[in-house]
């Protein structure tokens, strides 16, 4: 007979430092299993005997057992007049779980409560590597979730630099060296223009180091052919040589 999951997640039943257990909730015909694992001991215990009630009861009992799993069962401060799901240690490593709802139909209220026995399941080596390997997956996991939030688009960087001797064409435009940018940009022939391939926003960002400078000198960073993006003006400097950074953000 086919076990069919219907959820996993994290759940606590206290307030830290108590422990977090991963879980399991999964169907085998008109049977509920519950598996649970405590993160930091590996300790597994389950339940696999929950004789389902047919049709929409049957739905509305995992829908409830789900909802309480998940933050549903969870309150705010864990007072013992809000909580709704509890873990008890019970005789010979046996856990109870319990689990309660209130609901109001027909003008009154109720209140339903389930206890499940968990039974420990017993491990050997290889289960706690395995239990090890799922930590390593699921850190993993959130770990790529966190960067694709931070991140969502793909991002390409272009690094291009000038060692001219010259420096400057007879326009005044810096000549870059040939860059390396698998179809994403690339240089007019002068070598005086970045042309961009790829149609997003873009981060600028220039270093100038220039010999000494008059006052009032600048440098200008130009886009489709000769509108100025932005100006910088160069520090007067005539005791040595000087420097000019500059940033802008700008869609392409």
């Amino acid at each position: 007979m086919t076990t069919v999951e219907k959820v996993r997640g994290f759940t606590a039943f206290a307030l830290p430092p108590a422990s977090t257990f991963r879980f399991v909730i999964s169907t085998m015909g008109q049977k509920m299993d519950i598996w649970l694992e405590d993160l930091q001991s590996k300790k597994n215990n389950g339940y696999l005997n929950v004789l389902l009630y047919p049709n929409h009861s049957q739905q509305l009992f995992q829908d409830t057992l789900q909802y309480l799993m998940n933050d549903g069962g969870v309150s705010d401060d864990f007072s013992a007049d809000k909580i709704r799901r509890k873990l008890v240690d019970a005789e010979d490593a046996v856990m109870k779980l319990e689990l309660s709802v209130k609901f109001t139909a027909l003008g009154s209220a109720w209140a339903a409560k389930y206890v499940f026995r968990l039974i420990p399941v017993p491990l050997d080596r290889i289960d706690i590597v395995e239990a090890m390997l799922r930590d390593l997956k699921e850190e993993l996991a959130e770990t790529k979730q966190a960067l694709v939030k931070a991140n969502p688009y793909d991002s390409t960087v272009l690094y291009v630099e000038s060692f001219e001797k010259e420096g400057l064409n007879s326009e005044g435009s810096i000549i870059w060296d040939k860059i390396d940018a698998k179809g994403k940009f690339n240089l007019t022939a002068e070598r005086d223009v970045v042309r961009f391939f790829v149609e997003g926003w873009y981060v600028v960002n220039v270093i100038v180091y220039l010999v000494p400078q008059r006052e009032g000198e600048k440098i200008d960073v130009f886009i489709n052919k000769g509108h100025l993006m932005v100006g910088f003006p160069i520090s007067l400097s005539t005791a040595g040589s000087t420097s000019v950074c500059l940033g802008t953000t700008a869609y392409f």
